[in-house]
């Protein structure tokens, strides 16, 4: 996944480290059988190659094996990041250890849900992690109480899981097959807009980023570059994101999933976080693009809890 700084696990490593033997063996034998080599010498390197890619498929099985042994999957005593953490833990066969008796290690790999009740501290000192929150989109139904809250209806929906960051930076190749499979009814990119959504991080996000004034200073920012009304919106607004995308010019955030759903409402998402910048950033608030291969590099970083489960997830991270 993208946003990774040297840490690059599960199969990706290997798949880096023995690119040179990715083509398939009888397209290789068939390349050295047009040297002009004697035929025992052919013979030999035929086998060299066949030992090779023996070597490299037992190689995966151990990396495998050797990533989990290393894996730590910090939970806590929330419902929540206990259901998340146990249904990852059984995928990638590791070990938990509960947050209160986790003694930090340069070299582990951190696995959690959440930035609350102590993981946000081990996170902010890890190197290696996997963070794992709600998905990008298709994520488990919930709302916010009057204090800005989370309530969560059910556990049934998509949850993101990022690879040294705490959202993915969108990009990458992937294919759409993924992608279908949430039957995404994209609007229309639109073409005038009334005003500019700033959707203002949660205190926590500030805190664990450590965020200062971040709402003035945006706003700042963005009359740099626009005269257009600008609208703070907040898990505390009385008026619904959906009802604001609709007459919306942008949509701008920290690193705010809601910027997701902003794009697919049509409203380009501007994004302040340097992961997200290549998205939209402030500086071409009045010409934003909206890019759909994000949606399908997205799609493979979000997973539910039967792929974590079944460890399906695993190739992917």
């Amino acid at each position: 996944m993208a946003g990774a700084v040297g840490f690059e696990p599960s199969t990706s490593i290997l798949a880096r480290l023995c690119s040179t033997l990715e083509l398939r063996q009888h397209k290789l034998i068939s390349c050295i059988s047009l040297i002009f080599l004697s035929q025992k010498f052919k013979e030999i390197i035929k086998k060299l190659i066949t030992c090779l890619l023996f070597i490299k498929n037992i190689s995966k099985s151990y990396l495998l094996w050797y990533l989990n042994l290393m894996i730590k999957i910090i939970q806590t005593k929330h419902w929540i990041n206990q259901a998340v953490t146990k249904n990852f833990a059984l995928g990638c066969k590791s070990q938990i250890i509960n947050v209160n008796k986790y003694f930090y290690d340069k070299n582990d790999i951190i696995a959690t849900y959440g930035i609350l009740r102590g993981t946000g501290e081990i996170l902010q000192k890890a190197t290696k992690y996997y963070y794992i929150d709600h998905g990008y989109f298709g994520s488990s139904k919930r709302s916010f109480n009057k204090d800005g809250k989370t309530i969560l209806h059910n556990l049934d929906g998509y949850f993101r899981i990022v690879q040294n960051n705490l959202i993915h930076s969108g990009l990458g190749n992937f294919d759409d097959k993924r992608l279908k499979l949430f039957n995404i009814k994209f609007k229309i990119v639109r073409k005038s807009g009334e005003f500019i959504i700033l959707s203002e991080p949660a205190k926590d996000i500030s805190n664990f980023y450590k965020l200062t004034d971040w709402t003035n200073n945006t706003i700042r920012a963005l009359q740099k570059y626009t005269d257009r009304k600008i609208i703070a919106h907040s898990r505390h607004s009385e008026i619904p994101l959906d009802k604001l995308l609709q007459h919306a010019w942008a949509f701008v955030s920290f690193q705010s999933t809601a910027g997701f759903k902003a794009m697919i409402n049509g409203v380009p998402a501007h994004f302040t976080h340097d992961n997200l910048k290549n998205i939209n950033s402030i500086e071409n608030i009045e010409s934003g693009l909206i890019d759909y291969q994000i949606f399908n590099n997205l799609a493979y970083g979000q997973w539910t809890m039967e792929e974590m489960k079944n460890g399906e997830m695993m190739e992917y991270l």
